[in-house]
């Protein structure tokens, strides 16, 4: 699956669930700042506990994210595809406003 699969499926995922694009994108912008988060965090930036598994799953398996255990607690971390793609989009949103 290369960054273009990745790209539209994270389009698609926004038409499927009640989440903006914009708090899917701000998900994978704080995992790109800070490493990794815990799921409770993570459902915090999404906003809605309903489609938050959703997103989780479908990130996984568009291999932008993945989930491990720490301790007791699960936690999510950017793949290197994910890198890609948030730069990406970083890249874009840059030239576009500039």
């Amino acid at each position: 699956m290369n960054e273009l699969h990745v790209v539209w499926g994270i389009a698609l995922l926004d038409k499927k669930v009640r989440v903006s694009l914009d708090k899917i994108i701000a998900l994978l912008t704080a995992l790109n700042d800070k490493g990794d988060l815990p799921l409770s965090e993570s459902r915090k930036i999404v906003g809605d506990k309903t489609s938050h598994p959703v997103i989780i799953r479908v990130l996984e398996r568009l291999k932008v994210i993945e989930r491990y255990k720490k301790g007791k607690s699960h936690y999510i971390k950017l793949t290197e595809l994910g890198k890609k793609v948030i730069a990406a989009y970083h890249e874009l949103d840059k030239s576009i406003f500039e």
